[in-house]
């Protein structure tokens, strides 16, 4: 596993730095700080790294792999830490998730979402919280659902006992070009008001997970209430 390791006081910094970024970002939109939550990703990143970043404060990690949280989680002291599972899953994995995540942010399929539900009921006896993925970038290289289809998934999410739809994340485009980052992000808003207002007596709002190191200002502009953020913690990656 690679990781770099930065002073504890360099990740504490980080993270204070990130959290004035988003504050900003918050006020330049009119909305309120505390209404956009901070995820720390964690992927490639030592056991001593995130702790370092708990002590600093942090209260959301994202793990984009289920390996690697096998193995790191039950060295953390995560009592009071939320775990969001934000990689692509696959349906032979799924057994693994109750017992490491509180949400998975990366639901794409009918398969997955039914796979999740059983082991949910199974293993923990309730739901998981869950976001469907939607592709809004076009790109071919990205998971998610196509926008056109992101309503049907969430309706059949809706009839799984074992999940709990919170909301809907993508992944910005690959590119420094910024209207095409704000279209990606509006797509998904606007999807968002569009499935809600289907579904108004099911899901009385649903939260938008985007935004990242390089993009999540903008994210934040556009209606973002969770950003993923590792490098600009956690500095880069060997």
């Amino acid at each position: 596993m690679t990781d770099t390791r930065p002073p504890k006081n360099s990740i504490s910094e980080n993270l204070k730095r990130v959290c004035e970024r988003m504050s900003r970002a918050a006020d330049t939109a009119h909305r309120l700080p505390s209404e956009i939550t901070l995820i720390g990703v964690t992927k490639f990143k030592s056991v001593p790294v995130i702790e370092m970043a708990l002590d600093a404060g942090l209260t959301n990690i994202g793990e984009n792999r289920l390996q690697e949280a096998r193995e790191k989680f039950p060295l953390l002291d995560l009592t009071h830490v939320k775990r969001h599972f934000i990689g692509h899953l696959q349906t032979n994995k799924v057994k693994w998730v109750p017992a490491l995540f509180d949400v998975v942010q990366s639901i794409d399929s009918e398969k997955v979402a039914t796979a999740l539900s059983r082991e949910c009921l199974e293993q923990i006896g309730g739901a998981i919280q869950v976001f469907i993925q939607v592709n809004t970038s076009g790109e071919p290289s990205k998971f998610g659902v196509e926008p056109a289809t992101a309503g049907d998934l969430v309706g059949y999410c809706l009839e799984q006992k074992g999940l709990e739809i919170q909301g809907l994340m993508t992944i910005g485009p690959n590119t420094n070009e910024l209207p095409r980052i704000q279209k990606s992000f509006m797509l998904l808003r606007n999807l968002a008001e569009q499935i809600q207002s289907s579904y108004r007596a099911d899901i009385p709002r649903l939260d938008l997970s985007m935004g990242m190191t390089d993009d999540f200002e903008w994210a934040i502009a556009e209606g973002a209430t969770h950003v993923r953020i590792g490098r600009a913690i956690f500095g880069e990656r060997d």
